[in-house]
């Protein structure tokens, strides 16, 4: 027990909060801040995975869509945008808003529509018959990306290469012996 000079001469107040004293209500709290994110992005209906492909299958809404080292397959409907990186995106159904693909390729299979855009970075856009993309479709392709790591990698070599000219000059290892008589 602490005593607080403010208190009344005999009272002594505890320096642990009521909630805390009380484990039912301490196990409760802790347990709506660990759910209560899960139950609103179920509310929300994105779809996020990692290493494991979203399917979104004929009759299934979502609304946003987003996957790391994986692929997204829509054969329903995405309200939001749709994200890949390092992985594909098939689409045969609708997206509302943008496809993304980082790494990957974007397909749009017969009578898909993407009303948005499409963007790939490092892949391939393919269209099927009947497909339609709303706005604009971009394509950047690898060499983009290599190119400023190319550029880099030269200055670093030259750099390396200067240094390493300047610690190891070509001199004699030992000097030379006196001449014979």
């Amino acid at each position: 027990m602490l005593w607080l000079p403010a208190a009344a001469e005999g009272m002594t107040v505890s320096p642990m909060p009521e909630i805390a004293r009380k484990p039912r209500w301490f196990a409760a709290a802790l347990l709506v801040c660990l759910f209560a994110p899960c139950l609103l992005r179920a509310q929300e209906r994105d779809a996020v995975q990692f290493a494991n492909n979203i399917v979104i299958h004929e009759g299934e809404e979502v609304h946003d869509a987003v996957c790391f080292l994986c692929s997204i397959e829509n054969d329903g409907t995405v309200h939001g945008d749709m994200v890949a990186f390092l992985g594909n995106i098939r689409v045969r159904g609708h997206a509302e808003h943008d496809a993304v693909a980082f790494l990957g390729n974007i397909s749009l299979g017969e009578n898909a529509s993407i009303d948005h855009d499409a963007v790939v970075f490092a892949g391939s856009l393919r269209n099927g018959p009947g497909s339609s993309i709303g706005r604009d479709r971009v394509v950047f392709p690898l060499f983009l990306f290599l190119l400023p790591l190319l550029f880099a990698g030269g200055i670093l070599a030259l750099i390396v290469w200067a240094i390493r000219g300047l610690m190891h000059r070509s001199r004699a290892v030992f000097p030379m012996p006196p001449p014979r008589i």
